[in-house]
């Protein structure tokens, strides 16, 4: 990791008006944070080397007169609203055997699928906050997104860092994804929407026409009434004359003489007592 080093003199001076005519004669005023507070004062061109390097991941080695130096960490830089520079900065003392929790910034590698094809980047977390020893503080942690296409996303969980470094952002979070320009996704979703209006007329049509083709059928009219059956169906009544069983069609004239008053024999049917198969019919008295 990169080690930027910075001279710096111990401050006896505290309260805000020592403070100001510390400002007012180009150094700024500082603090290292650790097993005890120390107040110190650095010139104006070492914090503006500080103030470039703010968006990069970097250790601090303080030259603090005649003290050992000490590896810190730059937590806070406070910036004159109105000027623009640098008026205060802050120091976190690094303790090598404990593990401590600091920012990394991500690093995007490649140029994603998805773009060209007009797609847009969404960059949603820049750093990633890591817990690890000192000694295993990562400048930046570098994430592939060359594969991403329309709609990919990149989350917490996707990125692999080192066995010595703990992620403690949300496993869910999403670092980076690719999307659609708002005029292209209005776009897509009107033409999704009307593919689905088509689809579903097209089916209503489709069982409109089943349904037709069904009463059609229930409509048609069978050859014989209902009830008779079709030549040569299995279980039909099959009327033969002349044979026992078998009956006569409805409003047949019955012939003089071939049944009892009253009664109508079948053709066929066995001959009334006392009257000899097949014989004529007796005449009547007083007529030929």
């Amino acid at each position: 990791m990169k080690i930027v080093e910075i001279k710096a003199h111990k401050r006896d001076k505290i309260g805000k008006n020592k403070v100001d005519k510390l400002r007012q004669s180009t150094k700024v005023p500082a603090i290292l944070y650790g097993k005890e507070s120390i107040p110190l004062v650095v010139e104006d061109p070492e914090a503006k080397k500080l103030y470039s390097l703010r968006h990069e991941n970097f250790l601090v080695k303080l030259m603090i007169d005649d003290m050992q130096a000490k590896e810190a960490l730059l937590k806070d830089i406070q910036l004159n609203p109105v000027k623009n520079n640098v008026i205060h900065l802050d120091f976190l003392e690094l303790v090598q055997d404990r593990p401590i929790k600091v920012k990394v910034p991500v690093e995007l590698d490649g140029t994603p699928v998805g773009l060209k094809q007009g797609g847009i980047t969404q960059h949603f977390l820049w750093d990633l906050t890591v817990k690890c020893l000192p000694k295993d503080i990562p400048e930046h942690i570098k994430v592939d997104i060359s594969s991403l296409d329309i709609g990919d996303s990149i989350h917490v969980k996707d990125i692999k860092v080192d066995s010595k470094v703990k992620v403690c952002d949300k496993s869910s979070q999403v670092v980076i994804t690719i999307g659609l320009p708002t005029g292209v996704i209005e776009e897509r979703q009107a033409a999704a929407a009307a593919a689905a209006a088509a689809a579903e007329a097209a089916a209503a049509a489709a069982a409109a026409g089943v349904e037709a083709g069904a009463e059609g059928e229930e409509g048609a009219a069978v050859p014989g009434a209902e009830g008779a059956a079709a030549p040569g169906t299995e279980g039909a009544p099959a009327a033969v004359p002349g044979k026992p069983g078998a009956t006569g069609k409805p409003g047949a004239p019955v012939k003089p003489g071939t049944a009892e008053k009253g009664k109508t024999e079948a053709p066929g049917t066995p001959a009334a007592k006392g009257k000899t198969p097949g014989a004529p019919p007796a005449k009547a008295p007083g007529k030929k």
